[in-house]
């Protein structure tokens, strides 16, 4: 509790030593958040490719609800989304997310603990399931909001043309959102807490590789349900083919072997535009080229 209690008070100070820098990285933690959200929305109704993570919230809810009727112009493939709550799943897939985020952190946080002694690292770690937490409940809330003003069965029943353009879209507010959301080092959430972690167990590794790496680590799951679905007959293997050509086609492979290096070519220019001043340490003395009233 000590331990928790010195963390807060210098997070306080720090906030009032550098209020400028902790003001650009919220907003860049607000619109990453948002922007994260409107890329999921609108990439998981256009049926041309979906991301990592929904092939495997989309393959859970086709394993329960199956494929949509397309008698009204939806696209063969497409889920049922009648009285499906995909925000709830978004929820179920972040937990389990979090869960193995929090056992790749544990391990990177015993070798740092091994190598320092410093047991402020249990506190980083119990604060990052408190973030994921607060992530799990804030991104379906999102994506809910999102569904209120975005027609899903329009995207699903527009032409090919309009509904590649709708990706390409989403593929940008996804990748833009990412960097935004890392870039503001506030809330990761499971989706980018298991990728960072990931990275720390392994030292030297890239940004953009190990995002690759658990882009595809991300969708195995998914599927695995489905193959499992047609395997077991639960549902017919004419099913299984036509949700995979819809929701795992050229768009999904794309995400996954491009998202990585398109967020580390976003973060080169995000500082550029959200630009820090150098951060203040109230331990460290005041260099006297930074003028206090300003920050």
């Amino acid at each position: 509790m000590f331990l928790l209690k010195t963390k807060f008070n210098y997070f306080i100070k720090d906030i009032n030593l550098n209020k400028r820098n902790y003001f650009f990285k919220l907003i860049a933690l607000i619109l990453g958040m948002y922007l994260f959200s409107i890329g999921i929305t609108i990439s998981a109704n256009t049926a041309v490719g979906v991301s990592m993570i929904d092939i495997t919230i989309l393959g859970s809810i086709f394993h329960s609800h199956g494929l949509a009727d397309t008698s009204n112009g939806v696209v063969s493939g497409t889920i049922n989304t009648v009285d499906t709550p995909y925000e709830l799943y978004v929820a179920y897939i972040y937990i389990g997310m979090s869960i193995v985020s929090l056992c790749f952190m544990s391990v990177w946080v015993y070798k740092s603990y091994k190598k320092t002694g410093n047991k402020m690292l249990f506190v980083q770690m119990l604060l990052s399931v408190i973030c994921d937490i607060i992530v799990i409940f804030a991104i379906p809330l999102l994506i809910k909001m999102n569904y209120l003003y975005m027609n899903p069965d329009g995207i699903r029943e527009s032409a090919s043309t309009i509904r590649a353009y709708l990706f390409l879209i989403a593929f940008i507010c996804y990748s833009l959102g990412i960097a935004l959301w890392v870039y503001s080092g506030f809330l990761p959430g499971p989706y980018n807490s298991i990728c960072t972690n990931f990275i720390k167990m392994f030292e030297g590794m890239s940004y953009s590789f190990g995002r690759t790496i658990m882009n595809i680590l991300i969708f195995i799951p998914g599927v695995l349900i489905i193959l499992l679905d047609g395997a077991t007959g639960h549902r017919t293997w004419q099913e299984v083919l036509d949700f995979t050509l819809v929701n795992i086609s050229f768009g999904s492979v794309f995400l996954i072997l491009i998202l990585g290096p398109m967020v580390t070519w976003f973060n080169k220019y995000i500082p550029k535009i959200f630009v820090m001043k150098p951060h203040v340490d109230f331990n460290q003395p005041v260099q006297t080229s930074i003028n206090m009233e300003e920050l």
